[in-house]
């Protein structure tokens, strides 16, 4: 325990930094928690990972030859016994990358959280400790009966739930429930609803498809799309750049910047806008294709579904659950945003947070508030309320809620 916190102590010192002088998709500053009449009652925070080095195979552009240096690894032991309350350990067993033998030069595997990124959720959890915690609504130190860990079973997601979870409760302290050991509850790929996924819904396949052969598309790709990428075939002295590589190429440029690394000269401050627009303005519009129901019950609304099902056991006191994190994506945020008509056009920087919190009121009734960044939403279909009756968040849901895969994931696509 003693050379666990060592580490974090180092990771601190060594990778502190600001985000203030990169690009928004690096990080976000929150302000401070803002109160709310009633008693809180439960508590869904939806995080995106932190800083991550390139999701995709292969070089970013012509002459990219960066080495990526990942310091951030993890060391483990196997366990068998799933109810298992405490574990001896008498050794770890360490992941370690071959230099050399990754998608990408050095030794880091593709999307692998940074250190950076590891800093982020660190810092995250213990902002929520200050809120959570320290205000009394949760017990001081961590609890299987109180407190859940979620997360997408990717590297990435993963570390980024520790590292939270180790900010809201050190470790260092005694823990009720569970002692030294914190599930973080996962599933296969093929089941995973904390983003849209055509494994789990093949309609949500072809609503993506059909999206792209849409008016709304076409007529902005003739309007915007043709003339951005013949700028990019031109700031990247590439002649082959196709427009399905802007997606590839949005990601890389994030993050270089964010790592303070250079990027091809003729990739202007103005064309960097460009390319992030552009990914920015498909995304948020094919996850809301047909309609933004439509799309979220096929897609997002099986994990809203999921979450509200432990809101409402929770109102039925069939629950005594008060906290859930869930560690995703920006493709968990994005849609998220979308299906509760909230978004605000940006795309999700790293270590972004969707916070759902109900409040019970002195006559019994159950509130929602939502928080994005450490910013208050109003709820469009609350009359732009930030404080919504539960009757009426139920009404929304049944709208973007599905049924069933057999009810609503049905494809008419040809396999």
């Amino acid at each position: 325990m003693k050379l666990f916190l060592v580490f974090v102590s180092l990771a601190i010192t060594a990778f502190s930094y600001s985000v203030a002088d990169l690009p928004p998709y690096c990080g976000v500053d929150i302000e401070e928690y803002p109160k709310a009449e009633g008693t809180l009652r439960q508590v869904h925070l939806v995080t995106r990972h932190g800083d991550r080095i390139q999701a995709s195979a292969g070089q970013c552009w012509k002459g990219d030859e960066h080495t990526w240096d990942c310091l951030l690894t993890e060391a483990t032991v196997p366990t068998i016994n799933r109810d298992q309350h405490y574990l001896r350990v008498e050794r770890l067993y360490r992941k370690v990358f071959y230099t050399g033998r990754e998608e990408v030069p050095g030794n880091c595997a593709l999307g692998q959280l940074t250190s950076v990124g590891f800093k982020q959720q660190l810092d995250n959890g213990e902002n929520y400790r200050k809120v959570y915690v320290d205000s009394g609504f949760l017990l001081k130190n961590f609890s299987s009966v109180e407190h859940r860990v979620r997360s997408t079973d990717i590297f990435r997601t993963l570390q980024s739930a520790q590292m939270f979870m180790t900010g809201l409760f050190p470790p260092s302290q005694p823990v009720e429930g569970r002692s030294g050991i914190m599930d973080i509850n996962t599933m296969d790929a093929t089941y995973e609803n904390m983003y849209p996924n055509s494994k789990l819904c093949p309609k949500s396949e072809e609503y993506l498809l059909a999206y792209f052969k849409s008016a709304d598309f076409l007529d902005h790709y003739q309007s915007v799309s043709v003339q951005l990428v013949k700028d990019l075939q031109t700031a990247l002295d590439d002649d082959t750049f196709a427009y399905n590589g802007i997606f590839q190429l949005f990601d890389c440029l994030n993050v270089f910047k964010c790592h303070e690394v250079a990027i091809p000269p003729g990739i202007t401050q103005e064309l960097y806008q460009r390319v992030t627009d552009e990914v920015t303005y498909v995304f948020n519009r094919m996850y809301a294709y047909p309609s933004m129901q439509e799309a979220a019950k096929v897609g997002i609304g099986f994990f809203v579904k999921e979450m509200f099902k432990e809101v409402a056991d929770m109102m039925d006191n069939e629950s005594k659950l008060k906290f859930i994190l869930y560690s995703g994506h920006d493709t968990t945020l994005m849609p998220l945003q979308l299906a509760f008509n909230i978004s605000d056009g940006v795309w999700p920087p790293y270590a972004s947070q969707m916070i759902f919190e109900i409040y019970q009121m002195s006559d019994n009734s159950f509130y929602l508030r939502i928080l994005y960044n450490g910013k208050v939403q109003k709820m469009p279909f609350c009359n732009n309320k930030e404080m919504c009756d539960m009757d009426t968040v139920e009404k929304h849901l049944a709208t973007i809620e599905p049924e069933s895969v057999e009810k609503n994931c049905q494809t008419s696509m040809k396999v």
